[in-house]
């Protein structure tokens, strides 16, 4: 069985008598009822002759394939301005008044604002979203006549597709779902046909169009990263993200210490093989000295253990041997086993069918082939496995000896001179600690003997209070380490900007407001 199409007319109903299900065909463009012509609101509402759960249950008309021929050459249906009659694009005139098909700008002057009539004449007549968001009623209007808006089309190609009706308008934009414009689209309150038609023919003016409200989503950090699935690496990166807060300097302070040292004659002890005797070389303005070394009183002291053979002594014996082993065992062997199973197969089962909406009155109805598949009992082979007597072989290890003779080793002290010994080394003789808030002075000048010297350490602090983005929460204070001449320039109460992790942990500071540095 083949894929069958067949085209069948739409059905519209009469708006002045009510007669309901009348064929959109050439030869029906007159109510059967009170002889009304068909209008393009009575056109543009047509329908499908049934859907596709009851299609065959419904009364539909297939179409003759010359007509159909016809339909799909003629090009978009059009309306006449002077009696609203609906005519085929191969019409140049009116089939109902005679009016020209020309006379549809004179009807657009009088309905559209000067602003719109004038973008509509300057060849402005593709609906793109710039388009909607400028005139508003004017894109809707087009759409309710019936005009193109593929939103790629030159101004030519425009021409050329207008005045299609609205389902082809409707089944353009489905197709455009990746287009940029699109999301524009989506939100834009164009009316239906029917409205714009109601509300802009006779009345002379157009009616502004709604306003459409966009719903904000707005994430609640660390929360909506949990909630949508973000998992632990989702939070890491949310803890990483930086901003940058606003503080100010309330506090500096600077603390110096000075730690002073003396040449200081000592008696230290050391083995008189490392110690040799030399004078000493007395520092001159705290460096260059060397220290001597004058031998005194010495005497044997243990220095260390030596290790040393003192007999022999039975081991377990260390050298293997490799032998074969031949033991009981097991193997498994493969055999086919047949079993009862089922098996899907696939058989004919009737089509599928849809139906769609065409240009100029038509809807196609495409049947294809549905396959379905059922489960048989069938027989089925697999491999399977047994176990089987076997007899198998392993290697192992075993000493050469039952035991070794090897040596003992015992340890022994061995002894070694050890002397007094007279030199020199520098000793911590005074330490200052000197700190403030204010600025401090100059260094005190030095006042050491020869045989003195001075280490000299210095540190700046600057605290810095923030707000904790909390109403009942303290400020944050962090304290940073800076320059001396960082120190004479700022003062108490500046300004310092503070980059803040969303953990919480600063990664940086810059005096001054710099807030408006962040990127947008």
């Amino acid at each position: 069985m083949s894929t069958t199409t067949e085209h069948v007319y739409m059905l519209w109903d009469c708006r002045d008598c009510g007669c309901k299900g009348i064929t959109c065909s050439p030869d029906a463009r007159y109510c059967p009822s009170c002889g009304k012509v068909r209008t393009f609101l009575e056109f543009d509402a047509s329908y499908l002759p049934g859907d596709n759960e009851n299609w065959d249950a419904q009364a539909h008309t297939p179409i003759p394939p010359a007509v159909v021929t016809r339909l799909m050459n003629a090009g978009a249906n059009w309306f006449c301005t002077n009696c609203k009659a609906d005519n085929y694009g191969d019409e140049g005139e009116c089939h109902n008044c005679g009016a020209p098909r020309g006379a549809s700008d004179e009807v657009l002057r009088e309905v559209l604002d000067d602003r719109a009539f004038k973008a509509y004449m300057d060849g402005d007549q593709g609906a793109t979203a710039a388009l909607v968001e400028q005139f508003g009623e004017y894109a809707g209007l087009r759409a309710s006549s019936g005009l193109s808006f593929d939103m790629d089309d030159s101004h030519e190609d425009q021409l050329s597709r207008a005045q299609q009706n609205r389902s082809a308008f409707q089944s353009e934009m489905q197709q455009e779902q990746n287009h940029q414009a699109r999301p524009q689209w989506d939100t834009a309150d164009l009316p239906t046909s029917v409205e714009s038609m109601e509300r802009t023919h006779g009345e002379g003016a157009i009616i502004k169009r709604k306003s459409r409200k966009k719903k904000m989503v707005v994430g609640a950090g660390l929360a909506s990263m949990l909630l949508a699935g973000g998992g632990v690496s989702g939070v890491a990166i949310w803890g990483m993200q930086e901003s940058k807060v606003l503080g100010q300097v309330e506090e500096l302070s600077w603390e110096r210490q000075i730690q002073e040292q003396r040449w200081t004659p000592v008696t230290l002890r050391g083995w008189a093989s490392e110690l040799r005797e030399r004078d000493e070389v007395v520092p001159k303005n705290g460096s260059g000295e060397q220290a001597g070394v004058r031998i005194g009183a010495c005497r044997m002291e243990h220095h260390h253990y030596e290790d040393y053979v003192c007999g022999t002594k039975q081991v377990a014996c260390t050298h293997m041997e490799s032998y074969t082993e031949t033991y009981s065992c097991t193997r498994q062997e493969s055999y086919s086993e047949t079993y009862s199973c089922s098996k899907s197969e696939s058989y004919s089962c009737g089509q599928n069918c849809s139906t769609s909406r065409g240009a100029n009155g038509m809807a196609t109805r495409t049947c294809t082939p549905k396959t379905c598949t059922r489960s048989v009992s069938s027989t089925c082979t697999r491999t399977a496995y047994r176990s089987v007597p076997d007899t198998c072989t392993r290697t192992l290890s075993r000493p050469i000896h039952s035991s070794d003779t090897v040596d003992k080793i015992c340890q022994r002290s061995i002894e070694a001179s050890r002397c007094d010994y007279a030199t020199q080394r520098w000793e911590d003789s005074d330490h200052y600690v000197l700190s403030d808030t204010k600025k401090p002075a100059k260094w005190p000048e030095g006042s050491l003997d020869t045989l003195e010297r001075e280490d000299r350490t210095e540190r700046y602090d600057m605290r810095i209070v923030y707000d904790s983005g909390e109403e009942d929460q303290e400020p944050f204070r962090e304290t940073v380490t800076i320059t001396l001449d960082q120190f004479d320039a700022y003062n108490v109460g500046d300004p310092v900007t503070m980059t803040i992790t969303n953990f919480g942990k600063v990664s940086g500071w810059e005096y001054g407001d710099h807030r408006d540095d962040e990127p947008k």
